[in-house]
């Protein structure tokens, strides 16, 4: 079980990775999506920093909980914003319900193993 909870830390990992480089590049799709939502890039930049940490925080075993528990709640704000804001495209919101789930798993194992449970 071990290795399944680490493998998904990093395919996690190198995802929030990705997503938080795209936002902290300011590529334009990102941009894009910020204006249509109307908080601002300021919070772009916010997302992308959070994301970025929470990746690393999953290489970490202490911190593994902590991050993917963070980067589940901002998949949780994803997943309507791509249903009923960024709608362009059907598929759009299975990529961060997958990614929230994935998040859960690992966050859910995580919390277990700290308090002395091992599989």
């Amino acid at each position: 079980m071990r290795k399944l909870v680490w493998g998904a830390r990093l395919l996690l990992a190198v995802f929030f990775l990705l997503t938080g480089a795209v936002k902290l590049l300011a590529l334009p799709n990102a941009v894009a999506a910020f204006e249509r939502l109307g908080v601002g890039q300021g919070f772009r930049i916010f997302i992308g920093v959070c994301e970025i940490a929470g990746a690393l925080g999953l290489l970490v075993t202490p911190l593994a909980a902590l991050a993917a528990t963070g980067l589940g709640l901002i998949m949780a704000g994803a997943v309507p914003t791509e249903l009923f804001v960024l709608a362009d495209h059907p598929v759009q919101p299975v990529v961060p319900l997958v990614a929230g789930l994935v998040c859960l798993f690992v966050a859910v194992m995580e919390w277990r193993t700290r308090g002395g449970r091992r599989e």
